[in-house]
């Protein structure tokens, strides 16, 4: 804010994704080529082959900063949702605008921006301490030398450190957003059990899953570009690999799926409560149209058939069977699936550069023949 990146009312994300890239990938990426240039070494052609690099500080940083644009609207609709949508009863108001100031104190919190500042310069110290200097490209060292680098101190002082305060951003961002739904679950709110989405009214917090795709992309995209470079540089197989793409893609459906369970509980009550009371209603309506209808002697003439006591009796069973199919986690299938496949689509050029260009043009030949 102090420099003009930040003012209320204009986040500038453009500006700080551009800031992102001009630090974390721009500058070593001039260091290198000057470094290259001076002592006609290999540090720039190593450079420019680390998908690593091109992954975390070219595509995922700024990523991290556009995907705001996308997910803050989302989630801040969605949470304005539970009282324009009339799920907030009038005596839990104060405790709702109530969990909405204290996100927003969190969110802005300054001390909470120093204290990640100290997270991140601890993660930065012990990934140095704990990786061996064989396991980064050439370009992070000196020359016949096993000394960073000009360009490896300024990766290992200003781009990781960039990237991990972006990472942990967005992971305190989803701790308030679990708390905030934890709130939420926490009131009286108006669930209907035969509720025509499922969810007793509450599905359009399953919304907030499609936002996190993108958050899950740029994840998968730092995971990616570290196996592409083991795949390209290393030989090594795809398949070696396949635990840590799976496991990732199933982390991060929990991670950010995960937060819609605080309400399985309200849900499940719900509906355990609709069975009751709609199946009692439905049973009542049935047997009264089976008394009338069932137990005449006469044969019904054509005039039955605009009688309204069988569309009113569908259209009731109809409800009922929202109660009796009603979902205990707010979410749709295809949110899940989005989520999965934003995940999972950062490894797709991994997976086509382990295929060799004639095996690949063979399976896609054979589509169309």
């Amino acid at each position: 804010m102090r420099i003009g990146l930040l003012a209320p009312g204009r986040p500038n994300i453009r500006g700080r994704a551009l800031l992102a890239v001009l630090l974390g990938w721009a500058a070593p990426f001039l260091i290198t080529l000057i470094q290259g240039a001076v002592l006609h070494d290999r540090s720039f052609t190593s450079f420019v082959a680390d998908y690593g690099m091109y992954a975390r500080s070219l595509i995922a940083a700024p990523l991290l900063v556009l995907i705001e644009g996308v997910c803050f609207p989302r989630l801040s609709g969605i949470a304005r949702h539970f009282q324009d949508g009339g799920l907030i009863r009038d005596a839990d108001l104060p405790r709702y605008r109530q969990a909405l100031s204290s996100t927003r104190a969190l969110r802005d919190s300054m001390r909470l921006e120093f204290g990640l500042v100290a997270v991140a310069i601890g993660l930065v110290v012990a990934i140095n301490w704990a990786v061996p200097q064989q396991a980064y490209q050439a370009w992070h060292r000196l020359p016949h030398s096993e000394s960073y680098s000009l360009a490896g101190w300024w990766n290992a002082l200003i781009s990781v450190p960039v990237l991990i305060m972006l990472l942990l951003g967005w992971l305190w961002r989803l701790l308030l957003w679990t708390r905030f739904l934890w709130l939420m679950s926490r009131l009286d709110l108006k669930i209907i059990a035969a509720h025509p989405d499922g969810a007793g009214g509450l599905k359009f917090i399953g919304l907030s899953t499609q936002a996190f795709s993108v958050l899950a992309f740029s994840s998968g995209v730092i995971v990616a570009g570290t196996i592409m470079n083991h795949i390209v540089h290393d030989a090594a197989p795809l398949m070696a690999y396949r635990a840590i793409i799976v496991g990732f893609a199933v982390l991060m459906i929990g991670l950010l799926a995960g937060p819609l369970l605080v309400f399985s509980l309200k849900l499940l009550d719900a509906r355990r409560r609709g069975i009751f009371e709609y199946g009692a209603l439905a049973r009542s309506v049935g047997g009264l149209m089976e008394r009338k209808w069932f137990r005449r002697r006469e044969d019904a003439d054509a005039e039955a058939l605009s009688v309204q006591d069988f569309s009113a009796t569908t259209d009731l069973y109809s409800v009922t069977a929202n109660a009796y199919a009603m979902n205990i986690v707010p979410v749709a299938w295809v949110s899940l699936i989005l989520l999965a496949c934003g995940a999972l689509l950062p490894f797709l050029p991994a997976v086509l550069m382990s295929v060799s260009p004639e095996v690949l043009f063979r399976k896609l030949t054979s589509l169309f023949l």
